[in-house]
C-alpha cells in the first residue's frame, strides 16, 4: 500500500489522521492498480487518469471526484463553477457504509467509459 504518511503529519486532530486513513484504505483496496501522488499538498488517488482527491479541516474531511458532475448520487454535491463533486465525510460511519463504495465504482466506471476506447 502507497504511503500517505506526508500527509497526516500535517494533520493536527485525531479525528483527521483516523477518517483520512480510513479513506485510504478504502480507496486502495477498490480502485484498480490504484497509484496515489502528491499533488497540491493533497494525495491524489489515479486509476486511468486523476480520480479523486482527500483533503480534511478541522472536524470533517471530503473526498472530490473530479468527474463528480457525471456522479449521480445524492451524497455528492456538485460544485456550480467546476466539475468536481464532493462527498462530505463527519463521522467513521459515512466511511463503512454502502455509499462511498458506490460513489467510487461509479467513478472508475465513468473514467472506464471516458478514456478506454
Amino acid at each position: 500500500m502507497l504511503d500517505i504518511d506526508w500527509y497526516l503529519a500535517r494533520a493536527s486532530t485525531e479525528t483527521q489522521v483516523i477518517l483520512t486513513e480510513s479513506c485510504h484504505h478504502l480507496l486502495m483496496s477498490i480502485i484498480p492498480r490504484c497509484k496515489i501522488q502528491r499533488k497540491w499538498s493533497l494525495p491524489f488517488y489515479t486509476y486511468l487518469k486523476d480520480l479523486c482527491y482527500i483533503n480534511y479541516y478541522k472536524d470533517h474531511l471530503y473526498l472530490s471526484f473530479l468527474q463528480g458532475q457525471d456522479i449521480v448520487h445524492p451524497l455528492v454535491e456538485k460544485e456550480s463553477t467546476k466539475r468536481f463533486g464532493k462527498f462530505y465525510v463527519t463521522k467513521q460511519q459515512d466511511i463503512d457504509g454502502d455509499a462511498l463504495p458506490e460513489i467510487i465504482l461509479q467513478a472508475i466506471a465513468l473514467q472506464e467509459h471516458r478514456y478506454r476506447k
